[in-house]
């Protein structure tokens, strides 16, 4: 997990200074792009009550104007760690419809949609394998109880054989001591 916090880092400073260029080019797309990125850094530094403000806000604002910049900024609440709103399925939904429309030349927007999109995707990735390796886990640690119980169940059997055994010899020592000895 630690490192997919890195490579979103990483990631996030890539797209930070490809940002940085276009700005420098006077493209207001690429205004927009470092705005998204200012704003994510804001909205992930709030408080978790702010940050629900926000997210409430944003999701009332695309409701209303449902664009693309709309868009991304929802699809950046929706995948803010730790966030009981976060929706991974729904963020890929949203940046699908940007990354998916044909467009005629490039697009910072469109290759900030696009590289979330692929960020968003390695860490469902990330989540189904380790779930599934969770899952290996419990099968094998439930195959080892049910193990466990068998042993313990042929234990309990064996004591309460042996208890048998012991009673019974009680039982032949009781009768042969309460018999008058014939002399």
């Amino acid at each position: 997990m630690k490192r997919f916090i890195h490579f979103i880092a990483l990631a996030m400073t890539l797209l930070m200074l490809s940002a940085c260029t276009s700005i420098q080019e006077r493209d207001p797309e690429g205004r927009e792009v470092s705005d998204l990125l200012d704003y994510y850094a804001r909205l992930s530094a709030l408080p978790a009550e702010e940050q629900a403000r926000a997210y409430r806000e944003v999701q009332a604002d695309f409701e209303r104007e449902p664009g693309d910049l709309q868009r991304l900024r929802l699809a950046l609440a929706l995948a803010l760690p730790r966030a009981p709103w976060r929706d991974d399925v729904q963020v890929l939904k949203l940046l699908g419809s940007i990354v998916d429309t044909p467009v005629e030349k490039p697009s910072p927007r469109r290759n900030f949609a696009f590289a979330l999109q692929n960020l968003m995707q390695e860490r469902i990735r990330l989540l189904r394998e380790e779930h599934r390796k969770t899952e290996d886990v419990q099968q094998k640690l439930q195959g080892q109880l049910a193990e466990r119980q068998r042993q313990l169940r042929d234990e309990q059997r064996k004591s309460a054989e042996l208890q048998d055994k012991v009673n019974a010899l009680r039982a032949i020592d009781r009768d042969t001591s309460m018999k008058p000895r014939h002399r």
